[in-house]
């Protein structure tokens, strides 16, 4: 479904893949969680093949078995890997760019996402974009995996018309989170999956934050 900038409201951000460029650092943490299981490692570019939602899609892709004290085990060292080392990874180009349209335009902004509601807190903090947005919503636990119900408690804050929020992501499940509300998408293929998969979804899908602003 198609958009015009100035006719959206608010914008829901995705974080990972999507505002903050972390795709090396996830394949390198798993790639340590696979290799301490004997499981084959994988490419970035495997990794945009096969990453997927519910988690345990990816999980299965990867040569996990459903054993729920492995899988726990493998998340948490994950989410310590990943809060450790973060500071390493760069903002999406041009994010600040599109960040500065929708401020200087009056168009709010929130991110809702699938980390830990402290490591994703501290993230934004580290980055110093906290004054950007008017909601910073992320996950009670690792355990929490659903971004529908944090969309659908947080969108009812709004006085909006679904079609006046726009949902900028870089996965496929994002386009489904914004299809189940009625919300405007664009789908950026610089994260964690391939833009051929972004395609397939349907989704309008952009190389970069910076073809999402001149569109």
């Amino acid at each position: 479904m198609r958009f015009n900038l100035v006719d959206i409201k608010h914008v829901f951000w995705d974080w990972n893949g999507t505002l903050v460029d972390d795709v090396q650092l996830t394949v390198e943490i798993m790639n340590k969680i696979l290799s301490s299981q004997n499981l084959n490692i994988i490419s970035i570019e495997k990794h945009k093949e096969i990453f997927d939602f519910p988690i345990e899609v990816y999980k299965k892709y990867l040569g996990f078995v459903a054993d729920s004290k492995l899988t726990s085990s493998a998340e948490s060292f994950f989410y310590e890997e990943y809060y450790k080392n973060f500071q390493q990874c760069d903002l999406q180009s041009d994010s600040e760019k599109l960040l500065d349209f929708f401020l200087d335009n009056k168009i709010g902004q929130s991110i809702i996402s699938l980390l830990p509601q402290n490591i994703l807190n501290e993230m934004v903090d580290f980055y110093k974009l906290e004054n950007y947005f008017h909601g910073v919503i992320g996950q009670s636990n690792f355990n929490t995996q659903n971004k529908v119900e944090s969309a659908r408690n947080y969108f009812e804050k709004f006085d909006y018309n679904p079609i006046e929020i726009l949902v900028i992501g870089d996965t496929t499940y994002d386009f489904e989170v914004a299809k189940t509300f009625g919300f405007h998408c664009a789908l950026v293929s610089k994260g964690h999956q391939s833009h051929e998969r972004l395609k397939q979804s349907g989704a309008l899908v952009f190389n970069s934050l910076s073809e999402v602003l001149s569109y």
